[in-house]
């Protein structure tokens, strides 16, 4: 079957000018009897020819992948959840505290810099003095908002949790998935060496 793609003025024109030869008896010039409707229902090769991306179905392929992974973890989660939590899956290239700041809380990279600078990273409580530095399993990374007003000695705090790692499904991009516990507006107790 022959597609024929073209642009819809030139289609209709054509079967406009198809009707009308249809209709009419050249001798005569008398029109004879209607011609049946010529849509894009009756005829299926009028349909535009549409081809995928290569790009959506790599994107497929990961979130088929991204299904597969919440499936497992549903498995394993042995850790009861607060209301407040929210567990997620991000794609990270390394394991700096920098990029796990930027996965879990969705700031910028030039925000997470910033908050370095001012000392507002914490990493299991402790200031971190380099970006570099590497997140492990189970680790905390604390992002300080502000201090309570209310109370001097309570902080309100953005919390990323570090729960799992998959070096072993590497994407073509060279990242590779992390399980992640994010907890927005986490209200705790101000750190010792806090001025």
């Amino acid at each position: 079957m022959l597609r024929v793609v073209a642009c819809r003025s030139v289609l209709r024109r054509s079967v406009v000018t198809a009707a009308r030869c249809l209709a009419t008896d050249r001798s005569s010039g008398m029109l004879l009897r209607a011609p049946p409707l010529l849509t894009a229902g009756t005829l299926p090769y009028l349909h535009p020819v549409r081809s995928k991306s290569k790009k959506a179905k790599s994107k497929a392929t990961q979130d088929e992948e991204e299904e597969e992974e919440e499936e497992d973890d549903d498995d394993e989660e042995g850790e009861s959840q607060e209301p407040g939590d929210n567990e997620k899956t991000a794609y990270v290239s390394s394991l700096r505290i920098d990029s796990i700041m930027k996965a879990g809380v969705n700031l910028s990279k030039t925000k997470v810099v910033e908050s370095f600078y001012n000392g507002s990273i914490r990493l299991n409580g402790k200031k971190v003095t380099k970006k570099s530095t590497q997140v492990s399993v189970g680790d905390e990374v604390d992002h300080v908002l502000v201090f309570s007003a209310q109370n001097p000695n309570l902080m309100e705090v953005d919390r990323v949790t570090l729960l799992a790692t998959h070096h072993d499904r590497v994407t073509d991009k060279g990242r590779f998935p992390v399980r992640l516990r994010c907890q927005r507006r986490l209200v705790i107790e101000k750190y010792a060496d806090e001025d």
